[in-house]
């Protein structure tokens, strides 16, 4: 009998994308001939990042992106395959149009939000309008977003389609119709994501939950630790943000009421502005809303409002305690999340000794309505069940039991399907987008336990050993340009402009990152340079004000454990630097590469895989 042994450490996800690129007349255009760099194979037990290029459908609903046998690039087309989870996306040949896409200086649609949060209008990208005698004559925000067909970029006002998307404009399409197409879009992303951060709160924390529980009433402990307030404040966290993406699916429920309501494109626009605008609470807004709203939305609004400004206040009171603390001020923390007299554990209620006493293997938790914010999720998303593991040995299932007959905000969405826009003869626009100011890419990223999102700069490997049937050095994440007509200094000037953005599932930009002019090298005609993450922040007028680079700290985001999080990434010119010194003399005068890779902050260990081999087996081989 003879054993062996693989162990590969899954060292970082590598999602590269290299592009070609064109520049004339200071903007910049994708070539026909993009690249891929890396491939990748991620085996481990922990630390496990994923990657998955997202759909129109897949962005509505994580839950719907495959992981299963066959699912991989070698067993069918790449264009299928990018929306599986894995450790590559590739977006070589002509299905994305990439060399269909300019770059044309432009601006991200930003604004201060909720908590200072710098939150990414819907569109993301706006434009200068000029005059004929060349000077700005407006800025203009109304671009709409499409990906790649036979046809071209086709806008379809019938459903707002995500993956690879150029940005850009159309001249035939109102507000109104690209502002009902995106919210029949994010009301069902958002219900997802709430949904989501509402099942990774019980899974992180459902054990704490249950076991300070259990100490209270069937111990009857007075004195609780600080391990138990972390426990309530990281659950409080995470519903505050299950909530965020209630009141995010609220407000673009609003603005596509709206859109079929209001006749004249600059009033719907104020209107639209002013509910984009999370900070400032929609319960304020309710006033100046159109009176057409349907029959409850007033109080799902000022519902969620108030639970939200609770767990605000729930996650402030635990910062201030410092050391033990009474099951009096426990319970005040915890009866927002859970009503112990409406949450029961068989037949019991959790607030008896009677639940503990009969605990079995297999425990239902059973929330009943308005039994705490964990149920009224269930009121605007639908009922869920979440499994953990208490103590080992116990598997509970938390399910939801609300007693609304149709989840509010499915109703939204059924509502929304039905309307049309307002000023419009015809309701659905089917148009080419004409001018591409720049493109989006629509991804889901996961990792297998909580952990930080990385932009890799440096090239890492990505196995813990040599492997020759494969490439075990990714690239890292850069910029390589050359041209024949722009010297060294020319092309740093109209490259350093370029941005990427990195925006989350509630629309805020979390990071941003453009090329270290500092640290390029010339080589062979062609100048490189690394991608920085920077510090960055927003002007009076709105402008993106980049700061210093991030020397100690490369994260994007926090990934949840096992929680799949979106993260669209924005590349642009960004015109508020660009200058006519810039220009070049014609087309295709410069030519370059994009690539980016990804990492976890997750301590990575090699999978331990032993198989047993007989003569019989040998000899099969």
């Amino acid at each position: 009998m003879e054993k062996r042994k693989v162990a590969v450490a899954a060292v970082s996800l590598i999602l590269c994308f290299a592009v070609l690129i064109s520049s004339s007349y200071a903007w910049i255009s994708i070539s026909r001939s993009p690249e891929i760099s890396g491939v990748s194979t991620n085996i481990g037990s922990n630390g496990s990042l994923e990657v998955a290029l997202l759909s129109d459908e897949t962005f509505k609903n994580l839950s719907l992106i495959s992981s299963k046998i066959g699912d991989s690039a070698v067993m069918q087309e790449k264009t299928v395959s990018n929306l599986a989870w894995g450790n590559v996306i590739d977006l070589t040949g002509e299905s994305y149009g990439l060399d269909k896409i300019s770059l044309l200086p432009a601006k991200l649609n930003i604004f201060l939000g909720e908590n200072a949060q710098k939150t990414v209008s819907g569109n993301l990208l706006g434009f200068v309008d000029y005059g004929t005698d060349g000077r700005i004559e407006r800025q203009n925000l109304e671009t709409v977003s499409a990906v790649y067909s036979e046809e071209g970029f086709v806008f379809n006002s019938e459903n707002q389609s995500h993956g690879v998307r150029g940005i850009g404009t159309i001249s035939n399409i109102s507000p109104q119709q690209t502002s009902l197409t995106a919210a029949r879009s994010f009301v069902s992303s958002y219900r997802s994501s709430a949904l989501a951060e509402t099942k990774a709160a019980w899974g992180t924390n459902g054990s704490g939950i249950i076991d300070i529980c259990e100490r209270r009433y069937h111990y009857g402990e007075e004195t609780f630790t600080v391990e138990d307030v972390k426990v309530l404040q990281d659950t409080a966290v995470k519903m505050k943000k299950a909530l965020d993406y209630i009141d995010l699916a609220l407000r673009q429920g609003i603005i596509g009421y709206a859109s079929s309501m209001i006749d004249d494109a600059e009033t719907f626009r104020t209107l639209r502005s002013a509910v984009e605008n999370t900070s400032i609470p929609l319960s304020m807004l309710v006033s100046s809303l159109p009176d057409e709203l349907p029959s409850g939305f007033s109080e799902w609004i000022t519902k969620t409002d108030e639970k939200r400004l609770e767990l605000q206040q729930v996650i402030y009171a635990c910062n201030y305690i410092q050391g033990s603390c009474t099951w009096e001020q426990i319970s005040q923390i915890l009866s927002v999340l859970i009503d112990t007299e409406k949450v029961f554990i068989g037949d019991y209620k959790i607030s008896s000794a009677e639940a503990f006493e009969n605990m079995i293997p297999d425990n239902i938790l059973l929330l009943s309505p308005g039994s705490g914010v964990f149920a009224d999720v269930a009121d605007f998303c639908g009922n869920y069940s979440v499994l953990f593991t208490y103590h080992e040995t116990t598997a509970i299932e938390a399910v939801s039991a609300s007693a609304v007959s149709e989840p509010h905000l499915d109703w939204i969405s059924v509502k929304l399907d039905r309307c049309e826009p307002a000023g419009t003869e015809n309701g659905v626009s089917v148009s080419q987008i004409e001018d591409i100011y720049g493109f989006a890419i629509d991804l889901a990223f996961r990792c297998n336990q909580e952990s930080n999102l990385l932009l890799q700069t440096e090239a890492i490997e990505r196995y813990g050993e040599t492997i020759e049937s494969g490439q075990n050095m990714g690239s890292g994440s850069y910029m390589e340009f050359s041209s024949e007509q722009l010297d060294d200094e020319q092309i740093l000037m109209l490259v350093d402009a370029i941005r990427i953005g990195f925006v989350d599932g509630q629309n805020n930009l979390v990071a941003v990152a453009k090329l270290g002019t500092s640290s390029y090298t010339v080589e062979e005609n062609s100048l490189s340079a690394p991608l920085w993450l920077y510090e960055f922040e927003l002007s009076e007028s709105g402008s993106l004000i980049m700061g210093e680079r991030r020397t100690e700290d490369n994260s994007i985001t926090t990934l949840l454990n096992d929680t799949p999080m979106i993260i669209t990434v924005v590349i642009w010119l960004d015109g508020d630097n660009i200058y006519n010194s810039h220009a070049a003399i014609s087309n295709q005068s410069m030519t370059g590469i994009l690539n980016l890779q990804f990492a976890s902050s997750a301590e990575l260990n090699p999978a331990d895989i032993s198989v047993d081999v007989t003569e019989e087996d040998e000899s099969s081989d």
